[in-house]
């Protein structure tokens, strides 16, 4: 019997030696430092692995949970006091908590602290657990936050970003003693220009170089943020006074004045923007949408110009709005109709028409909107692609009617938008509408003005010159009032040279005017072009350009543009009767 209980202890001792040893082994491959606190003793035990991972020795340790707590930052000791009070009472089932701990060097490390209390044999409580250090964990959680809120290109905060710190500001605006606070939206002028003509890896250093630049003109506390491509948001807190926004936007633009190099390239930069007072708002899309509206103004403006919010402009876009909802529907509803203007032929002993010009023109109702209300807005829809298909046709058969009933040499002129010249297969279209509305190519005249020739695409270039081997006429429209080329005039298939009344009005009493418009008309007759003057309202204009040699005139003098039911009987009155004195004073009393 002896025997056998010695064999038994034998072997308890043996198993239990192996279940320590393997103990051991799992407690140093988990890498986690154990803990065990005598609640009611107030006495913490720590195993090796805790105090290796602070980097701690026997005089150093903690020897209670306070001791431990001290190791925290402040507002983390009360954190983690709470969280082990709160399991101890039972209101949490565990004890798990991430925190931060002071090292020996002083250093923060984020740890996770696991525990679980339980009674001993003598019915004491004991609260026991384990330590992970969380560090690498938590940085990479940090790089991950910083990625999803940062721009990658330039390393400032992102939209997200932005709108956190907007909700911010308006929360610090909503308490009472708040100072002004205000958002500038900042968009470059033509940067599309260089990602296209040098690409965009020149195009990107051009935005980190741009963004450095503003921050240089911000203040301490201002926040600076990428909101988009080449769109930059600025939040200006803490301002003494209102007017404190539009100087640091000024600041902003006038820094952008000096070029930027970028490999080897030197580059003109300027910016517009739109500034919005933050107080007042709702949301902070309010304060983006408003600072965006006075940006969309400030660019309606030009290059490199500022404008701030009102009322005004957000009364505009709802009207804006209203009137793009209803032209999306108008071609569908038969809302628009074509008014045409003569295009006269003067000789000195009569005036014939040579062609009408087709004038879109839109009726809500028995009101009639202007072209300069709602062309800009089909330009920007894209709806100018299938409304300019339907002034096509519709035109082309109008005239095509009118060369069959009297009138068999009258030409059409048709205003084209860039849109439509960059469609493909746009001339193939046109040579489809002629056929089937029976119009003669030659009797078409297709009207371009000088900034869709700024593009100066091939694709520009190849599609004009389709267009001119079909017969189709191409004038060059409102002549000398953009950027002005002679270079058009040698590249191009022009035929025709409008010049903008803008030159002629005031001609006859100012010298200068008089020597540009003698100087186009000279320039058309030695390329053999055609030369049509706009605009013509006064006998006095039309002496001088009489004088000039300037047959082919357009304006008020004749006619008013008009409805085709209307200008049929005069078409067919001037082509058989009358010379210009007489019609002309008849049409205009």
């Amino acid at each position: 019997m002896s025997l056998v209980l010695d064999t038994y202890s034998a072997a308890s001792r043996l198993a239990l030696q192996d279940s320590e040893a393997r103990y051991q082994r799992a407690v140093q491959g988990a890498n986690d430092g154990l803990w065990e606190w005598h609640v009611d003793e107030d006495r913490l035990t720590v195993s090796p692995r805790w105090k290796d991972m602070l980097g701690l020795d026997d005089a150093t340790l903690p020897h209670t949970l306070s001791a431990w707590a001290a190791r925290m930052p402040e507002a983390q000791q009360q954190a983690f006091l709470a969280a082990v009070t709160a399991h101890l009472e039972g209101r949490q089932a565990f004890l798990h908590l991430e925190c931060q701990i002071r090292d020996r060097w002083g250093q923060l490390l984020w740890i996770l602290v696991r525990g679980l209390v339980s009674r001993d044999q003598h019915g004491e409580r004991l609260l026991a657990g384990s330590q992970t250090d969380i560090s690498q964990r938590k940085q990479a959680e940090h790089e991950l936050m910083h990625a999803t809120m940062h721009d990658p290109l330039t390393g400032l905060p992102n939209r997200e970003r932005m709108n956190e710190l907007l909700l911010q500001a308006l929360q610090r605006q909503a308490k009472p003693g708040a100072r002004h606070a205000a958002v500038l939206f900042i968009d470059l002028d033509r940067f599309k220009l260089i990602n296209d003509s040098l690409g965009h890896q020149v195009g990107d250093q051009v935005l980190v170089q741009v963004a450095t630049r503003i921050e240089r003109c911000l203040r301490p506390g201002d926040h600076l943020c990428r909101f988009g491509g080449d769109e930059f948001v600025v939040l200006l807190d803490d301002m003494a006074h209102a007017e404190d926004a539009e100087r640091v936007a000024q600041r902003i633009m006038h820094g952008m004045q000096y070029p930027v190099v970028v490999r080897g390239n030197r580059l003109n930069i300027s910016a517009s923007i739109g500034v919005a007072p933050l107080n007042g708002h709702d949301t902070e899309q309010d304060a983006l949408r408003e600072a965006d509206l006075a940006l969309y103004r400030a660019k309606a403006y030009g290059k490199s110009q500022l404008a701030l919010f009102n009322a005004s402009l957000q009364q505009e876009v709802h009207q804006r709005l209203k009137l793009e909802t209803a032209l999306g529907d108008a071609l569908g509803k038969g809302e628009f109709e074509l008014f045409y203007q003569p295009i006269v032929e003067v000789a000195a002993d009569r005036s014939r028409v040579i062609g009408v010009e087709a004038l879109l023109r839109w009726w809500q109702g028995e009101q009639m909107i202007g072209p300069d209300e709602f062309i800009p807005i089909l330009e920007e829809t894209g709806d100018i692609v299938k409304v300019g298909d339907w002034v096509l046709k519709q035109a082309c058969t109008q005239v095509r009617e009118w060369q069959e009933h009297g009138l068999p040499g009258l030409r059409c002129s048709v205003n084209l938008s860039s849109r439509q010249l960059l469609e493909k297969n746009f001339a193939s279209r046109v040579a489809e509408v002629l056929a089937e509305t029976g119009l003669p190519p030659k009797s078409l005249v297709l009207e371009i003005t000088e900034s869709l020739l700024m593009q100066d695409g091939p694709e520009t270039l190849a599609t004009m010159r389709e267009l001119e081997s079909t017969g189709v006429r191409i004038a060059l429209d409102d002549f000398g009032t953009g950027f002005s080329s002679l270079g058009y005039l040698h590249r191009y298939p022009l035929h025709i040279i409008k010049i903008d009344k803008s030159f002629i009005s005031k001609a006859p009493d100012d010298e200068r005017l008089k020597a540009i418009s003698r100087a186009v008309i000279g320039l058309g007759k030695g390329l053999s072009m055609d030369v049509i003057a706009e605009g013509i309202e006064t006998s006095a204009q039309m002496d001088f350009l009489s004088g000039e040699g300037c047959h082919l005139i357009q304006g008020y003098w004749f006619s008013r543009p008009q409805s085709a039911a209307d200008l049929k009987p005069w078409l067919l009155n001037l082509t058989q009767t009358g010379p210009q004195g007489g019609v002309a004073h008849s049409l205009i009393n």
